[in-house]
């Protein structure tokens, strides 16, 4: 049945990817598919320049690198700025700078697909799609106040922040070291 919601996709695997590749054949796969026109959409030559708009235009930002294996996750950081509600791979970035939801309280940003897999990925964007139709049906605030929340926290995100928390953490330790 779906979540009813849109699905974006964008990226691309290495060619020698042989997980990730297959993926990609068929999400292309997917964009042909009648049932799915008009609500998912695959983008292989995923950039800066669309990342920034797809940011400013989406509900809720899913980024699953493989743990240890890919970047930081600064899609994490423009989706946050942007009060999307972050569902990720509890790697990287967002595990530094995110927090597990708990709508019940209305704290958090995050939902972690831990364990790593399709089944915890659904779950955590049934989770979320949840309570978006449950703030568009019936107005509940939970939908608003976990965008508020990733919001808020992207003010901690600031590139000067950041610089001053890694020269103290990384840089004035490796210099000390080397004097």
């Amino acid at each position: 049945k779906g979540l009813a919601a849109n699905l974006f996709i964008g990226g691309i695997a290495h060619e020698d990817d042989t997980k990730c590749g297959p993926w990609m054949r068929e999400f292309a796969k997917w964009m042909s598919d009648p049932r799915l026109k008009g609500r998912f959409v695959y983008l292989p030559e995923y950039s800066e320049r669309l990342r920034t708009r797809a940011v400013r235009g989406a509900d809720i930002w899913v980024s699953c690198p493989w743990k240890r294996m890919e970047a930081c996750g600064t899609s994490d950081f423009g989706a946050k700025m942007n009060g999307n509600i972050n569902v990720a791979t509890c790697g990287g970035g967002i595990r530094e700078h995110g927090g597990e939801i708990d709508a019940t309280l209305g704290t958090g940003d995050t939902l972690f697909i831990e364990p790593y897999n399709a089944e915890m990925l659904y779950l955590q964007l049934s989770r979320a799609t949840g309570w978006m139709y449950d703030f568009l049906e019936n107005g509940s605030e939970a939908w608003p106040r976990l965008r508020m929340n990733n919001f808020m926290r992207g003010a901690d995100l600031d590139v000067s922040r950041m610089i001053e928390k890694y020269e103290k953490r990384c840089f004035e330790p490796l210099i000390m070291e080397r004097q």
